[in-house]
């Protein structure tokens, strides 16, 4: 069976699909993805009533147009958001309660859950307190998220030849200012980015960097 087949025999038996927008699409990819145009195939092939077939959508402002008719999660975390701090933006989620709408979606789906298991005879599953808590584990959620986003460059340009530097915090914070002497310098990419100074494409501390280098200065590399 290929790799698509499979994919297609694992939605014949999804009952919810949930689908997480980025709003960062690769050129290639973008809706309607051949998971989600089967998927709404089945929907409506498979009818059930009782327990009807679902997609969750999950986004930051704006579901993708062919989702809008969709119920599902907003994250609701903006450009103009981010440039709060955390603790801004943790004081700004006091008002999650259970009205909020993505506490109720969960609960719906908690209520679900217990709705087919009372219907197979099974018992319901206890609950943990987090769980019940249903607003706090929404804070906790939009917290990671932020925190996410907040940390994470909208786009990373990778240019042929790089160093990586890698060092410590603790080291960094008793070099008073100064890139420690033991930080590696790590070269990445095509080629050899220190090349420029007539040292070798490998792995080496900022200290021995240093050192080759003003000895390639005083020295002269070699024709």
């Amino acid at each position: 069976m290929s790799f698509q087949e499979e994919i297609k025999k694992k939605l014949d038996e999804t009952d919810t699909l949930v689908v997480v927008d980025s709003t960062v699409l690769k050129p290639a990819f973008g809706y309607t993805g051949m998971e989600l145009g089967y998927f709404i195939r089945v929907m409506e092939r498979d009818l059930d009533p009782e327990f009807p077939r679902r997609i969750v959508p999950i986004y930051l402002e704006k579901p993708p147009d062919i989702l809008s008719g969709h119920e599902g999660i907003k994250i609701d975390i903006s450009h103009d958001r981010l440039s709060l701090t955390f603790e801004e933006y943790e004081a700004g989620l006091k008002n999650i309660d259970y009205d909020h709408s993505t506490v109720k979606f969960l609960r719906e789906f908690q209520e679900l859950i217990d709705k087919v298991r009372e219907k197979r005879c099974a018992p319901r599953i206890p609950q943990s307190a987090d769980q019940r808590d249903l607003p706090g584990a929404v804070k906790k959620m939009q917290l990671a998220i932020f925190s996410h986003l907040k940390t994470t460059p909208e786009l990373t340009l990778k240019p042929q030849k790089q160093v990586t530097l890698k060092t410590s915090e603790d080291a960094l914070r008793s070099s008073d200012g100064q890139l420690p002497g033991d930080a590696l310098l790590i070269p990445v990419g095509a080629g050899n980015p220190v090349s420029i100074f007539g040292l070798p494409s490998s792995e080496m501390s900022w200290e021995a960097f240093q050192k080759s280098k003003r000895e390639k200065t005083s020295f002269g590399t070699p024709g």
